[in-house]
């Protein structure tokens, strides 16, 4: 379980590094990423590495995750939890909670093959009615 905290925070660390190529590099060829920011799926490399040219550069960018509910299964693991991403615009920071899951595969070191974020959405209405 420590190699995919380990994983996690070098995610992490690339991304608020900015250097879009070290974080792309986390990501397996075949890897899958439904962005935070982003309407589109990407599923090359090449999508991938897009989507972090911009979200990756935005100045200061940040994030910290919370609470990783963490399982691994042979060669693949999954990493579920939420996360808050801050970055300044326009001289005032932005934070963003967000839901995530990174799906793990291990060949010669652990890859991101699927990851999915999203904004954690507003509650349209009392939900307490539904919730045990």
């Amino acid at each position: 379980m420590n190699e995919i905290i380990e994983t996690a925070n070098k995610w992490r660390e690339a991304l608020s590094s900015g250097n879009v190529d070290n974080v792309s590099r986390l990501y397996d060829k075949e890897a899958i990423l439904w962005g935070t920011l982003s309407p589109v799926i990407r599923n090359t490399p090449e999508l991938i590495r897009e989507y972090f040219l911009k979200f990756a550069t935005l100045e200061g960018i940040q994030v910290e995750f919370h609470e990783p509910q963490i399982r691994q299964f042979g060669q693949l693991a999954v990493n579920t939890g939420y996360y808050t991403f801050s970055w300044v615009e326009n001289g005032k920071k932005v934070s963003v909670p967000s839901r995530y899951s990174f799906m793990y595969k291990f060949d010669k070191d652990w890859k991101i093959v699927d990851h999915h974020s999203s904004v954690i959405p507003d509650q349209p209405f009392d939900l307490s009615k539904y919730m045990s």
